[in-house]
């Protein structure tokens, strides 16, 4: 599964998991409780019509720089509110372009909310996906969800795991903004042995939603081999 902007990146195993990202839907009268370490009540402001812009581009596997030839344009576009397989949810257009300018990839995905929780859609998997948990609180570790596959004829069983980790400023070409990282962890393992784990983050801010998404430069547990990373930074949004 390709990566999806404004949410996170989540893909199996073998791709870095993104969520690749974006979020809210309506506004709640009550937010979440002081005592989950997250009062703020705006960190997915979604609403039909809004849209994210990030300028991105892939790491350097040998010096975790950036790779100024890779640098794009990637955006998200709310295109409003729909019932999907049994959630009210919001239909995202996510695009990528070339560094030419060209557009390159385009993907309709789905994300949700339900009591605060930010829920994407997982279309590979055909469930839904506990993004950033926000009545889990912070500095506590939580199941985003948890599958089997079959690879190569081998049962695999993948779990992606999130934290949600206190405010802390963002430098982007939007502004400098607090905002809260999400760290997501994806395991695999066959017959109990570890085979592939990948780790990335989200910083969301309060009214902005996703301003950053990282994935650092990291080896495959299974091959030893180094993965590209990747960063997005916002650079605009319509609202």
């Amino acid at each position: 599964m390709k990566k999806t902007l404004l949410f996170v990146r989540l893909g199996c195993f073998v791709t870095i998991c993104v969520i690749a990202l974006l979020f809210n839907g309506c506004q709640k009268d009550n937010p979440v409780s002081d005592e989950s370490g997250i009062p703020e009540s705006n960190l997915f402001p979604l609403t039909s019509g809004r849209i994210w812009v990030f300028t991105a581009y892939e790491l350097d596997t040998t010096t975790s720089q950036k790779i100024p030839s890779s640098v794009h344009r990637e955006a998200s576009y709310n295109q409003g509110s729909t019932t999907f397989n049994g959630k009210s949810a919001y239909r995202m257009i996510d695009s990528i372009y070339a560094p030419t300018g060209v557009l390159a990839w385009i993907e309709t995905s789905y994300i949700a909310l339900e009591n605060g929780d930010l829920i994407q859609w997982d279309d590979g998997q055909r469930m839904w996906f506990s993004i950033f948990k926000k009545s889990a609180g912070l500095n506590t570790e939580y199941v985003i969800a948890q599958f089997q596959e079959v690879r190569d004829g081998f049962p695999v069983s993948v779990t992606f795991k999130g934290k949600i980790y206190p405010k802390e400023a963002v430098n982007a070409p939007i502004g400098t903004v607090q905002a809260y990282k999400l760290e997501m962890k994806a395991v695999a393992t066959v017959g109990g042995t570890q085979v592939s784990a990948f780790e990335n983050y989200i910083y969301f801010a309060d009214g902005y939603g996703p301003v950053r998404m990282y994935t650092p430069v990291q080896r495959d547990p299974g091959s030893g081999l180094k993965v590209i990373g990747e960063e997005s930074l916002l650079v605009s949004k319509n609202f």
